[in-house]
């Protein structure tokens, strides 16, 4: 009796198992099929559906979990830290993608405000940050270190009876990658620079297809990431950063857009498809990059993109609206030859 429910339950499975992968067959042909034969709304217009199939945004939380899991584990080491700065934590390069940002995280005695200093080569390129509340256990970030050298960054604890004292660290970051290359000064305006109040400005070099930087006063690099970046670089009301990168490193496209910040973490992340028909011959398929080449955050937190959704005949020509699927999607002005 028992073999006999061995065997039916094995079956069973084996079932299960040839079922599924039919049924994922037949859903991937179904899709190829949708995919070759685009539906069009009108001439060279296409549907919205398709629209939406062609281009697949999806959330992703891969990279989200990734860098709260990092968040989670700093948040531990603080709360087991002694108390004292000489008992202080630092990290290097913290979400593994900002090589130029730190973290230092230390505990104090009494309840202090803390206000940071990145030493520069000069005053007009040190960096210094005032952050807010009075607090016994301090998680700070640290942006705007030197590249391959041991960078002074100093702590300053002010008590609420104005008592101050001062702790410097040292962190130690490595060469800059060969793709950024080489920057020479010929002028500076801090005060025109992009990024930040007083000495805290940068100017940023953003990528077509390769790394984004920032130059402090003195064209010296203070900031990269090591993701590739594709255009888009830019600040959102939360003062996250928006980014389209790859979704993953050895891809060819760009088709990843992210929420994310300085120093790395990953907030929410967008991947899109891009599959659709190629244009000398339609009934071949390739994966494109979908956002050409601008994103705008709308007062309702949504996303406005420029996009390139398949059609035979136009490129780069749609706008869609999202925030966890599309909302909206609509022609813009075509321009014919």
């Amino acid at each position: 009796m028992k073999k006999f429910w061995k065997i039916s339950l094995g079956v069973l499975l084996i079932l299960i198992i040839v079922g599924g992968a039919a049924a994922y067959h037949e859903r991937h042909k179904i899709r190829r099929y949708l995919l070759v034969h685009q539906q069009y709304q009108k001439t060279d217009i296409l549907r919205s559906s398709q629209i939406k199939l062609n281009l697949r945004p999806a959330l992703s939380t891969k990279n989200t979990t990734a860098t709260n899991h990092l968040t989670t584990t700093y948040r531990r080491e603080l709360h087991q830290l002694p108390t004292g700065p000489q008992h202080a934590k630092v990290i290097v390069n913290p979400y593994q993608t900002s090589p130029l940002s730190g973290l230092i995280l230390v505990k104090t005695a009494a309840k202090t405000r803390v206000t940071l200093t990145v030493h520069g080569d000069r005053p007009a390129t040190t960096i210094t940050k005032k952050l807010s509340g009075y607090k016994t256990a301090h998680s700070v970030g640290v942006l705007g270190l030197y590249a391959n050298r041991t960078n002074r960054v100093t702590l300053t604890f002010t008590q609420k009876d104005g008592q101050t004292s001062r702790t410097t660290y040292r962190l130690k970051t490595r060469h800059t990658p060969k793709g950024i290359g080489k920057n020479t000064l010929k002028t500076s305006t801090p005060q025109q620079m992009a990024l930040g109040t007083g000495h805290t400005k940068l100017t940023f070099a953003v990528s077509s297809q390769g790394y984004t930087y920032g130059l402090d006063a003195r064209g010296k690099i203070r900031w990269y990431s090591t993701n590739k970046i594709s255009h888009i670089f830019k600040q959102l009301s939360n003062h996250h950063l928006l980014i389209l990168t790859k979704i993953s490193p050895d891809e060819h496209k760009y088709n990843a857009l992210r929420e994310t910040d300085f120093y790395g973490r990953v907030y929410r992340q967008y991947n899109f498809s891009g599959l659709f028909p190629t244009r000398k011959e339609p009934h071949k398929l390739a994966t494109n990059t979908v956002i050409h080449h601008d994103a705008i955050e709308l007062p309702n937190h949504n996303l406005l993109l420029t996009v390139d959704d398949g059609s035979s005949k136009y490129v780069e020509d749609t706008m869609i609206e999202i925030n966890s699927s599309i909302v909206k999607s609509s022609a813009t002005l075509r321009i014919y030859s």
